[in-house]
């Protein structure tokens, strides 16, 4: 193998996993150190790391015009082992055999194509090359698909071009088919199922990207055969447990979020217990590894920016169905104490939907269960949370900047003849305190 290939290898290995070039090294040094020859202190090897990176990214410029016979290289300072580059690559390889691979396929596409596909896939990072369709990014971009009701403009507008280009969708038709490169079918099947409405088709590529172990294709063909959709797909539950199950494979945690809820509307209360205790105990979805200034996210223009650390997808429903289970006493006893503290749990994720009416439910709890001062002052302060989130609601809906949640309730409540009737007519047939007439008419409303 010739200086320039292992060169070319290392830096498709680089771009394909986004790394910079100290990540490479940090990862070519712990490949090849083993604590079992060397034994190393934290300090010894975080020393030999540095050291070692300096080394690395010197010796791999200069690999790419040395003609030298197989050169070689320091493992350690003190240069009690030395390694050939050859051997480097060839332990490196070991341990991602597809790179070469996946080199091959972006190697045989020329440079117009190349830039049609960036504007494609990625139209958040024009300063960067083309990323693999097996990248974090990708697999990113995938997820905004399905769990943003309001697709961020990056998508739209790589829909938007590849719906002007046919020889561009049939070209990366085949290069997923002939890879089996699992997000980019899936990427497909978003593309036909959002975009075209070919559901039928789009049913094609999520099958392929499940046989290719993508877990969004499993999760999203167990959402289309829960729900249907209407005149093309028939609604299915046994098919949509069988995909929500291959996806708890991967632990997965939206896919355990809906068995749980499968589970509890056929009654079995015990499952609907296990699966929600399962995803509590997943943060959630993150694509983008959590580093100090925090998650890469796209905002809805597309544009990249950092969150403070939050989930980029937050799994809260697994909480909030646990904190319902205790409260409830489905399968285990009844205990009003766990179900606050995941209530007070759930409060931690980034506000959402449901804050507003957890946060009114953890006050009625902790008034209903307060036995002391302590238990008071609690009560006092949910409260008091709860009446300032509010006051923000109607603040931000008066200024306009964001009146989703008012909404949210608007919607949920519908006040409309039917509603008001059934509430009037509850009222006047009640032999009860009329707290929960509403509640009771709302509920009616859903169910009849």
């Amino acid at each position: 193998m010739k200086n320039k290939e292992i060169f070319s290898n290392f830096m498709n290995l680089k771009n394909f996993k986004n790394w910079s070039n100290n990540d490479l090294a940090k990862e070519v040094f712990n490949i090849l150190h083993d604590d079992e020859i060397r034994y190393l202190s934290s300090a010894e090897e975080e020393k030999e790391i540095r050291l070692f990176c300096e080394r690395f990214s010197k010796g791999l410029e200069r690999l790419k015009t040395n003609d030298k016979l197989e050169p070689s290289f320091k493992l350690y300072e003190d240069k009690s082992r030395k390694i050939t580059w050859k051997q480097c690559w060839e332990a490196v390889s070991k341990k991602y055999p597809d790179v070469q691979n996946q080199s091959e396929v972006l190697d045989n596409i020329d440079n117009d194509k190349e830039l049609e596909i960036k504007r494609i896939i990625d139209k958040t990072i024009e300063t960067q090359e083309i990323l693999s369709w097996d990248s974090d990014l990708q697999i990113y971009f995938n997820a905004a698909t399905l769990f943003y009701n309001n697709k961020p403009k990056s998508i739209l507008d790589a829909w938007e071009l590849l719906d002007k280009n046919y020889n561009e969708q049939k070209r990366l038709e085949n290069l997923a088919e002939k890879h089996n490169i699992g997000s980019l079918q899936t990427y497909l099947g978003n593309f036909y199922f959002y975009k075209k409405q070919k559901y039928s088709k789009s049913l094609e590529f999520y099958k392929s990207a499940a046989q290719n172990y993508d877990v969004l294709a499993l999760y999203q063909l167990g959402q289309i055969y829960e729900i249907g959709v209407n005149g093309h797909i028939e609604k299915d539950i046994d098919k949509a447990i069988e995909y929500y199950k291959g996806a708890t494979k991967y632990d997965f945690p939206f896919a355990f979020n809906k068995l749980a809820y499968l589970s509890y509307c056929t009654r079995k209360y015990q499952q609907f217990f296990e699966y929600a205790r399962k995803s509590a105990e997943i943060n959630g979805f993150n694509p983008f590894p959590i580093i100090e200034e925090g998650p890469i996210m796209l905002d809805m223009d597309g544009n990249i920016k950092r969150s403070n650390k939050q989930q980029q997808f937050p799994n809260y429903l697994g909480v909030l169905y646990l904190g319902f289970a205790y409260q409830e006493g489905l399968w285990v006893n009844k205990n009003l104490s766990k179900a606050i503290q995941q209530y007070e749990h759930f409060l931690e994720f980034p506000f959402n939907h449901w804050t507003q009416p957890v946060l009114t439910r953890l006050f009625l709890l902790l008034k209903e269960c307060a036995q002391n001062e302590e238990d008071i002052t609690k009560a006092k302060n949910a409260f008091y949370k709860l009446k300032e989130l509010i006051i923000k609601s109607l603040d931000a809906a008066w200024e306009n900047t964001d009146s989703s949640i008012l909404k949210f309730e608007d919607n949920l409540l519908g006040l409309n003849p039917d509603l008001i009737n059934d509430i009037e007519n509850a009222k006047y047939f009640s032999h009860n305190n009329g707290s929960s007439i509403l509640l009771k008419s709302i509920v009616k409303r859903f169910t009849s």
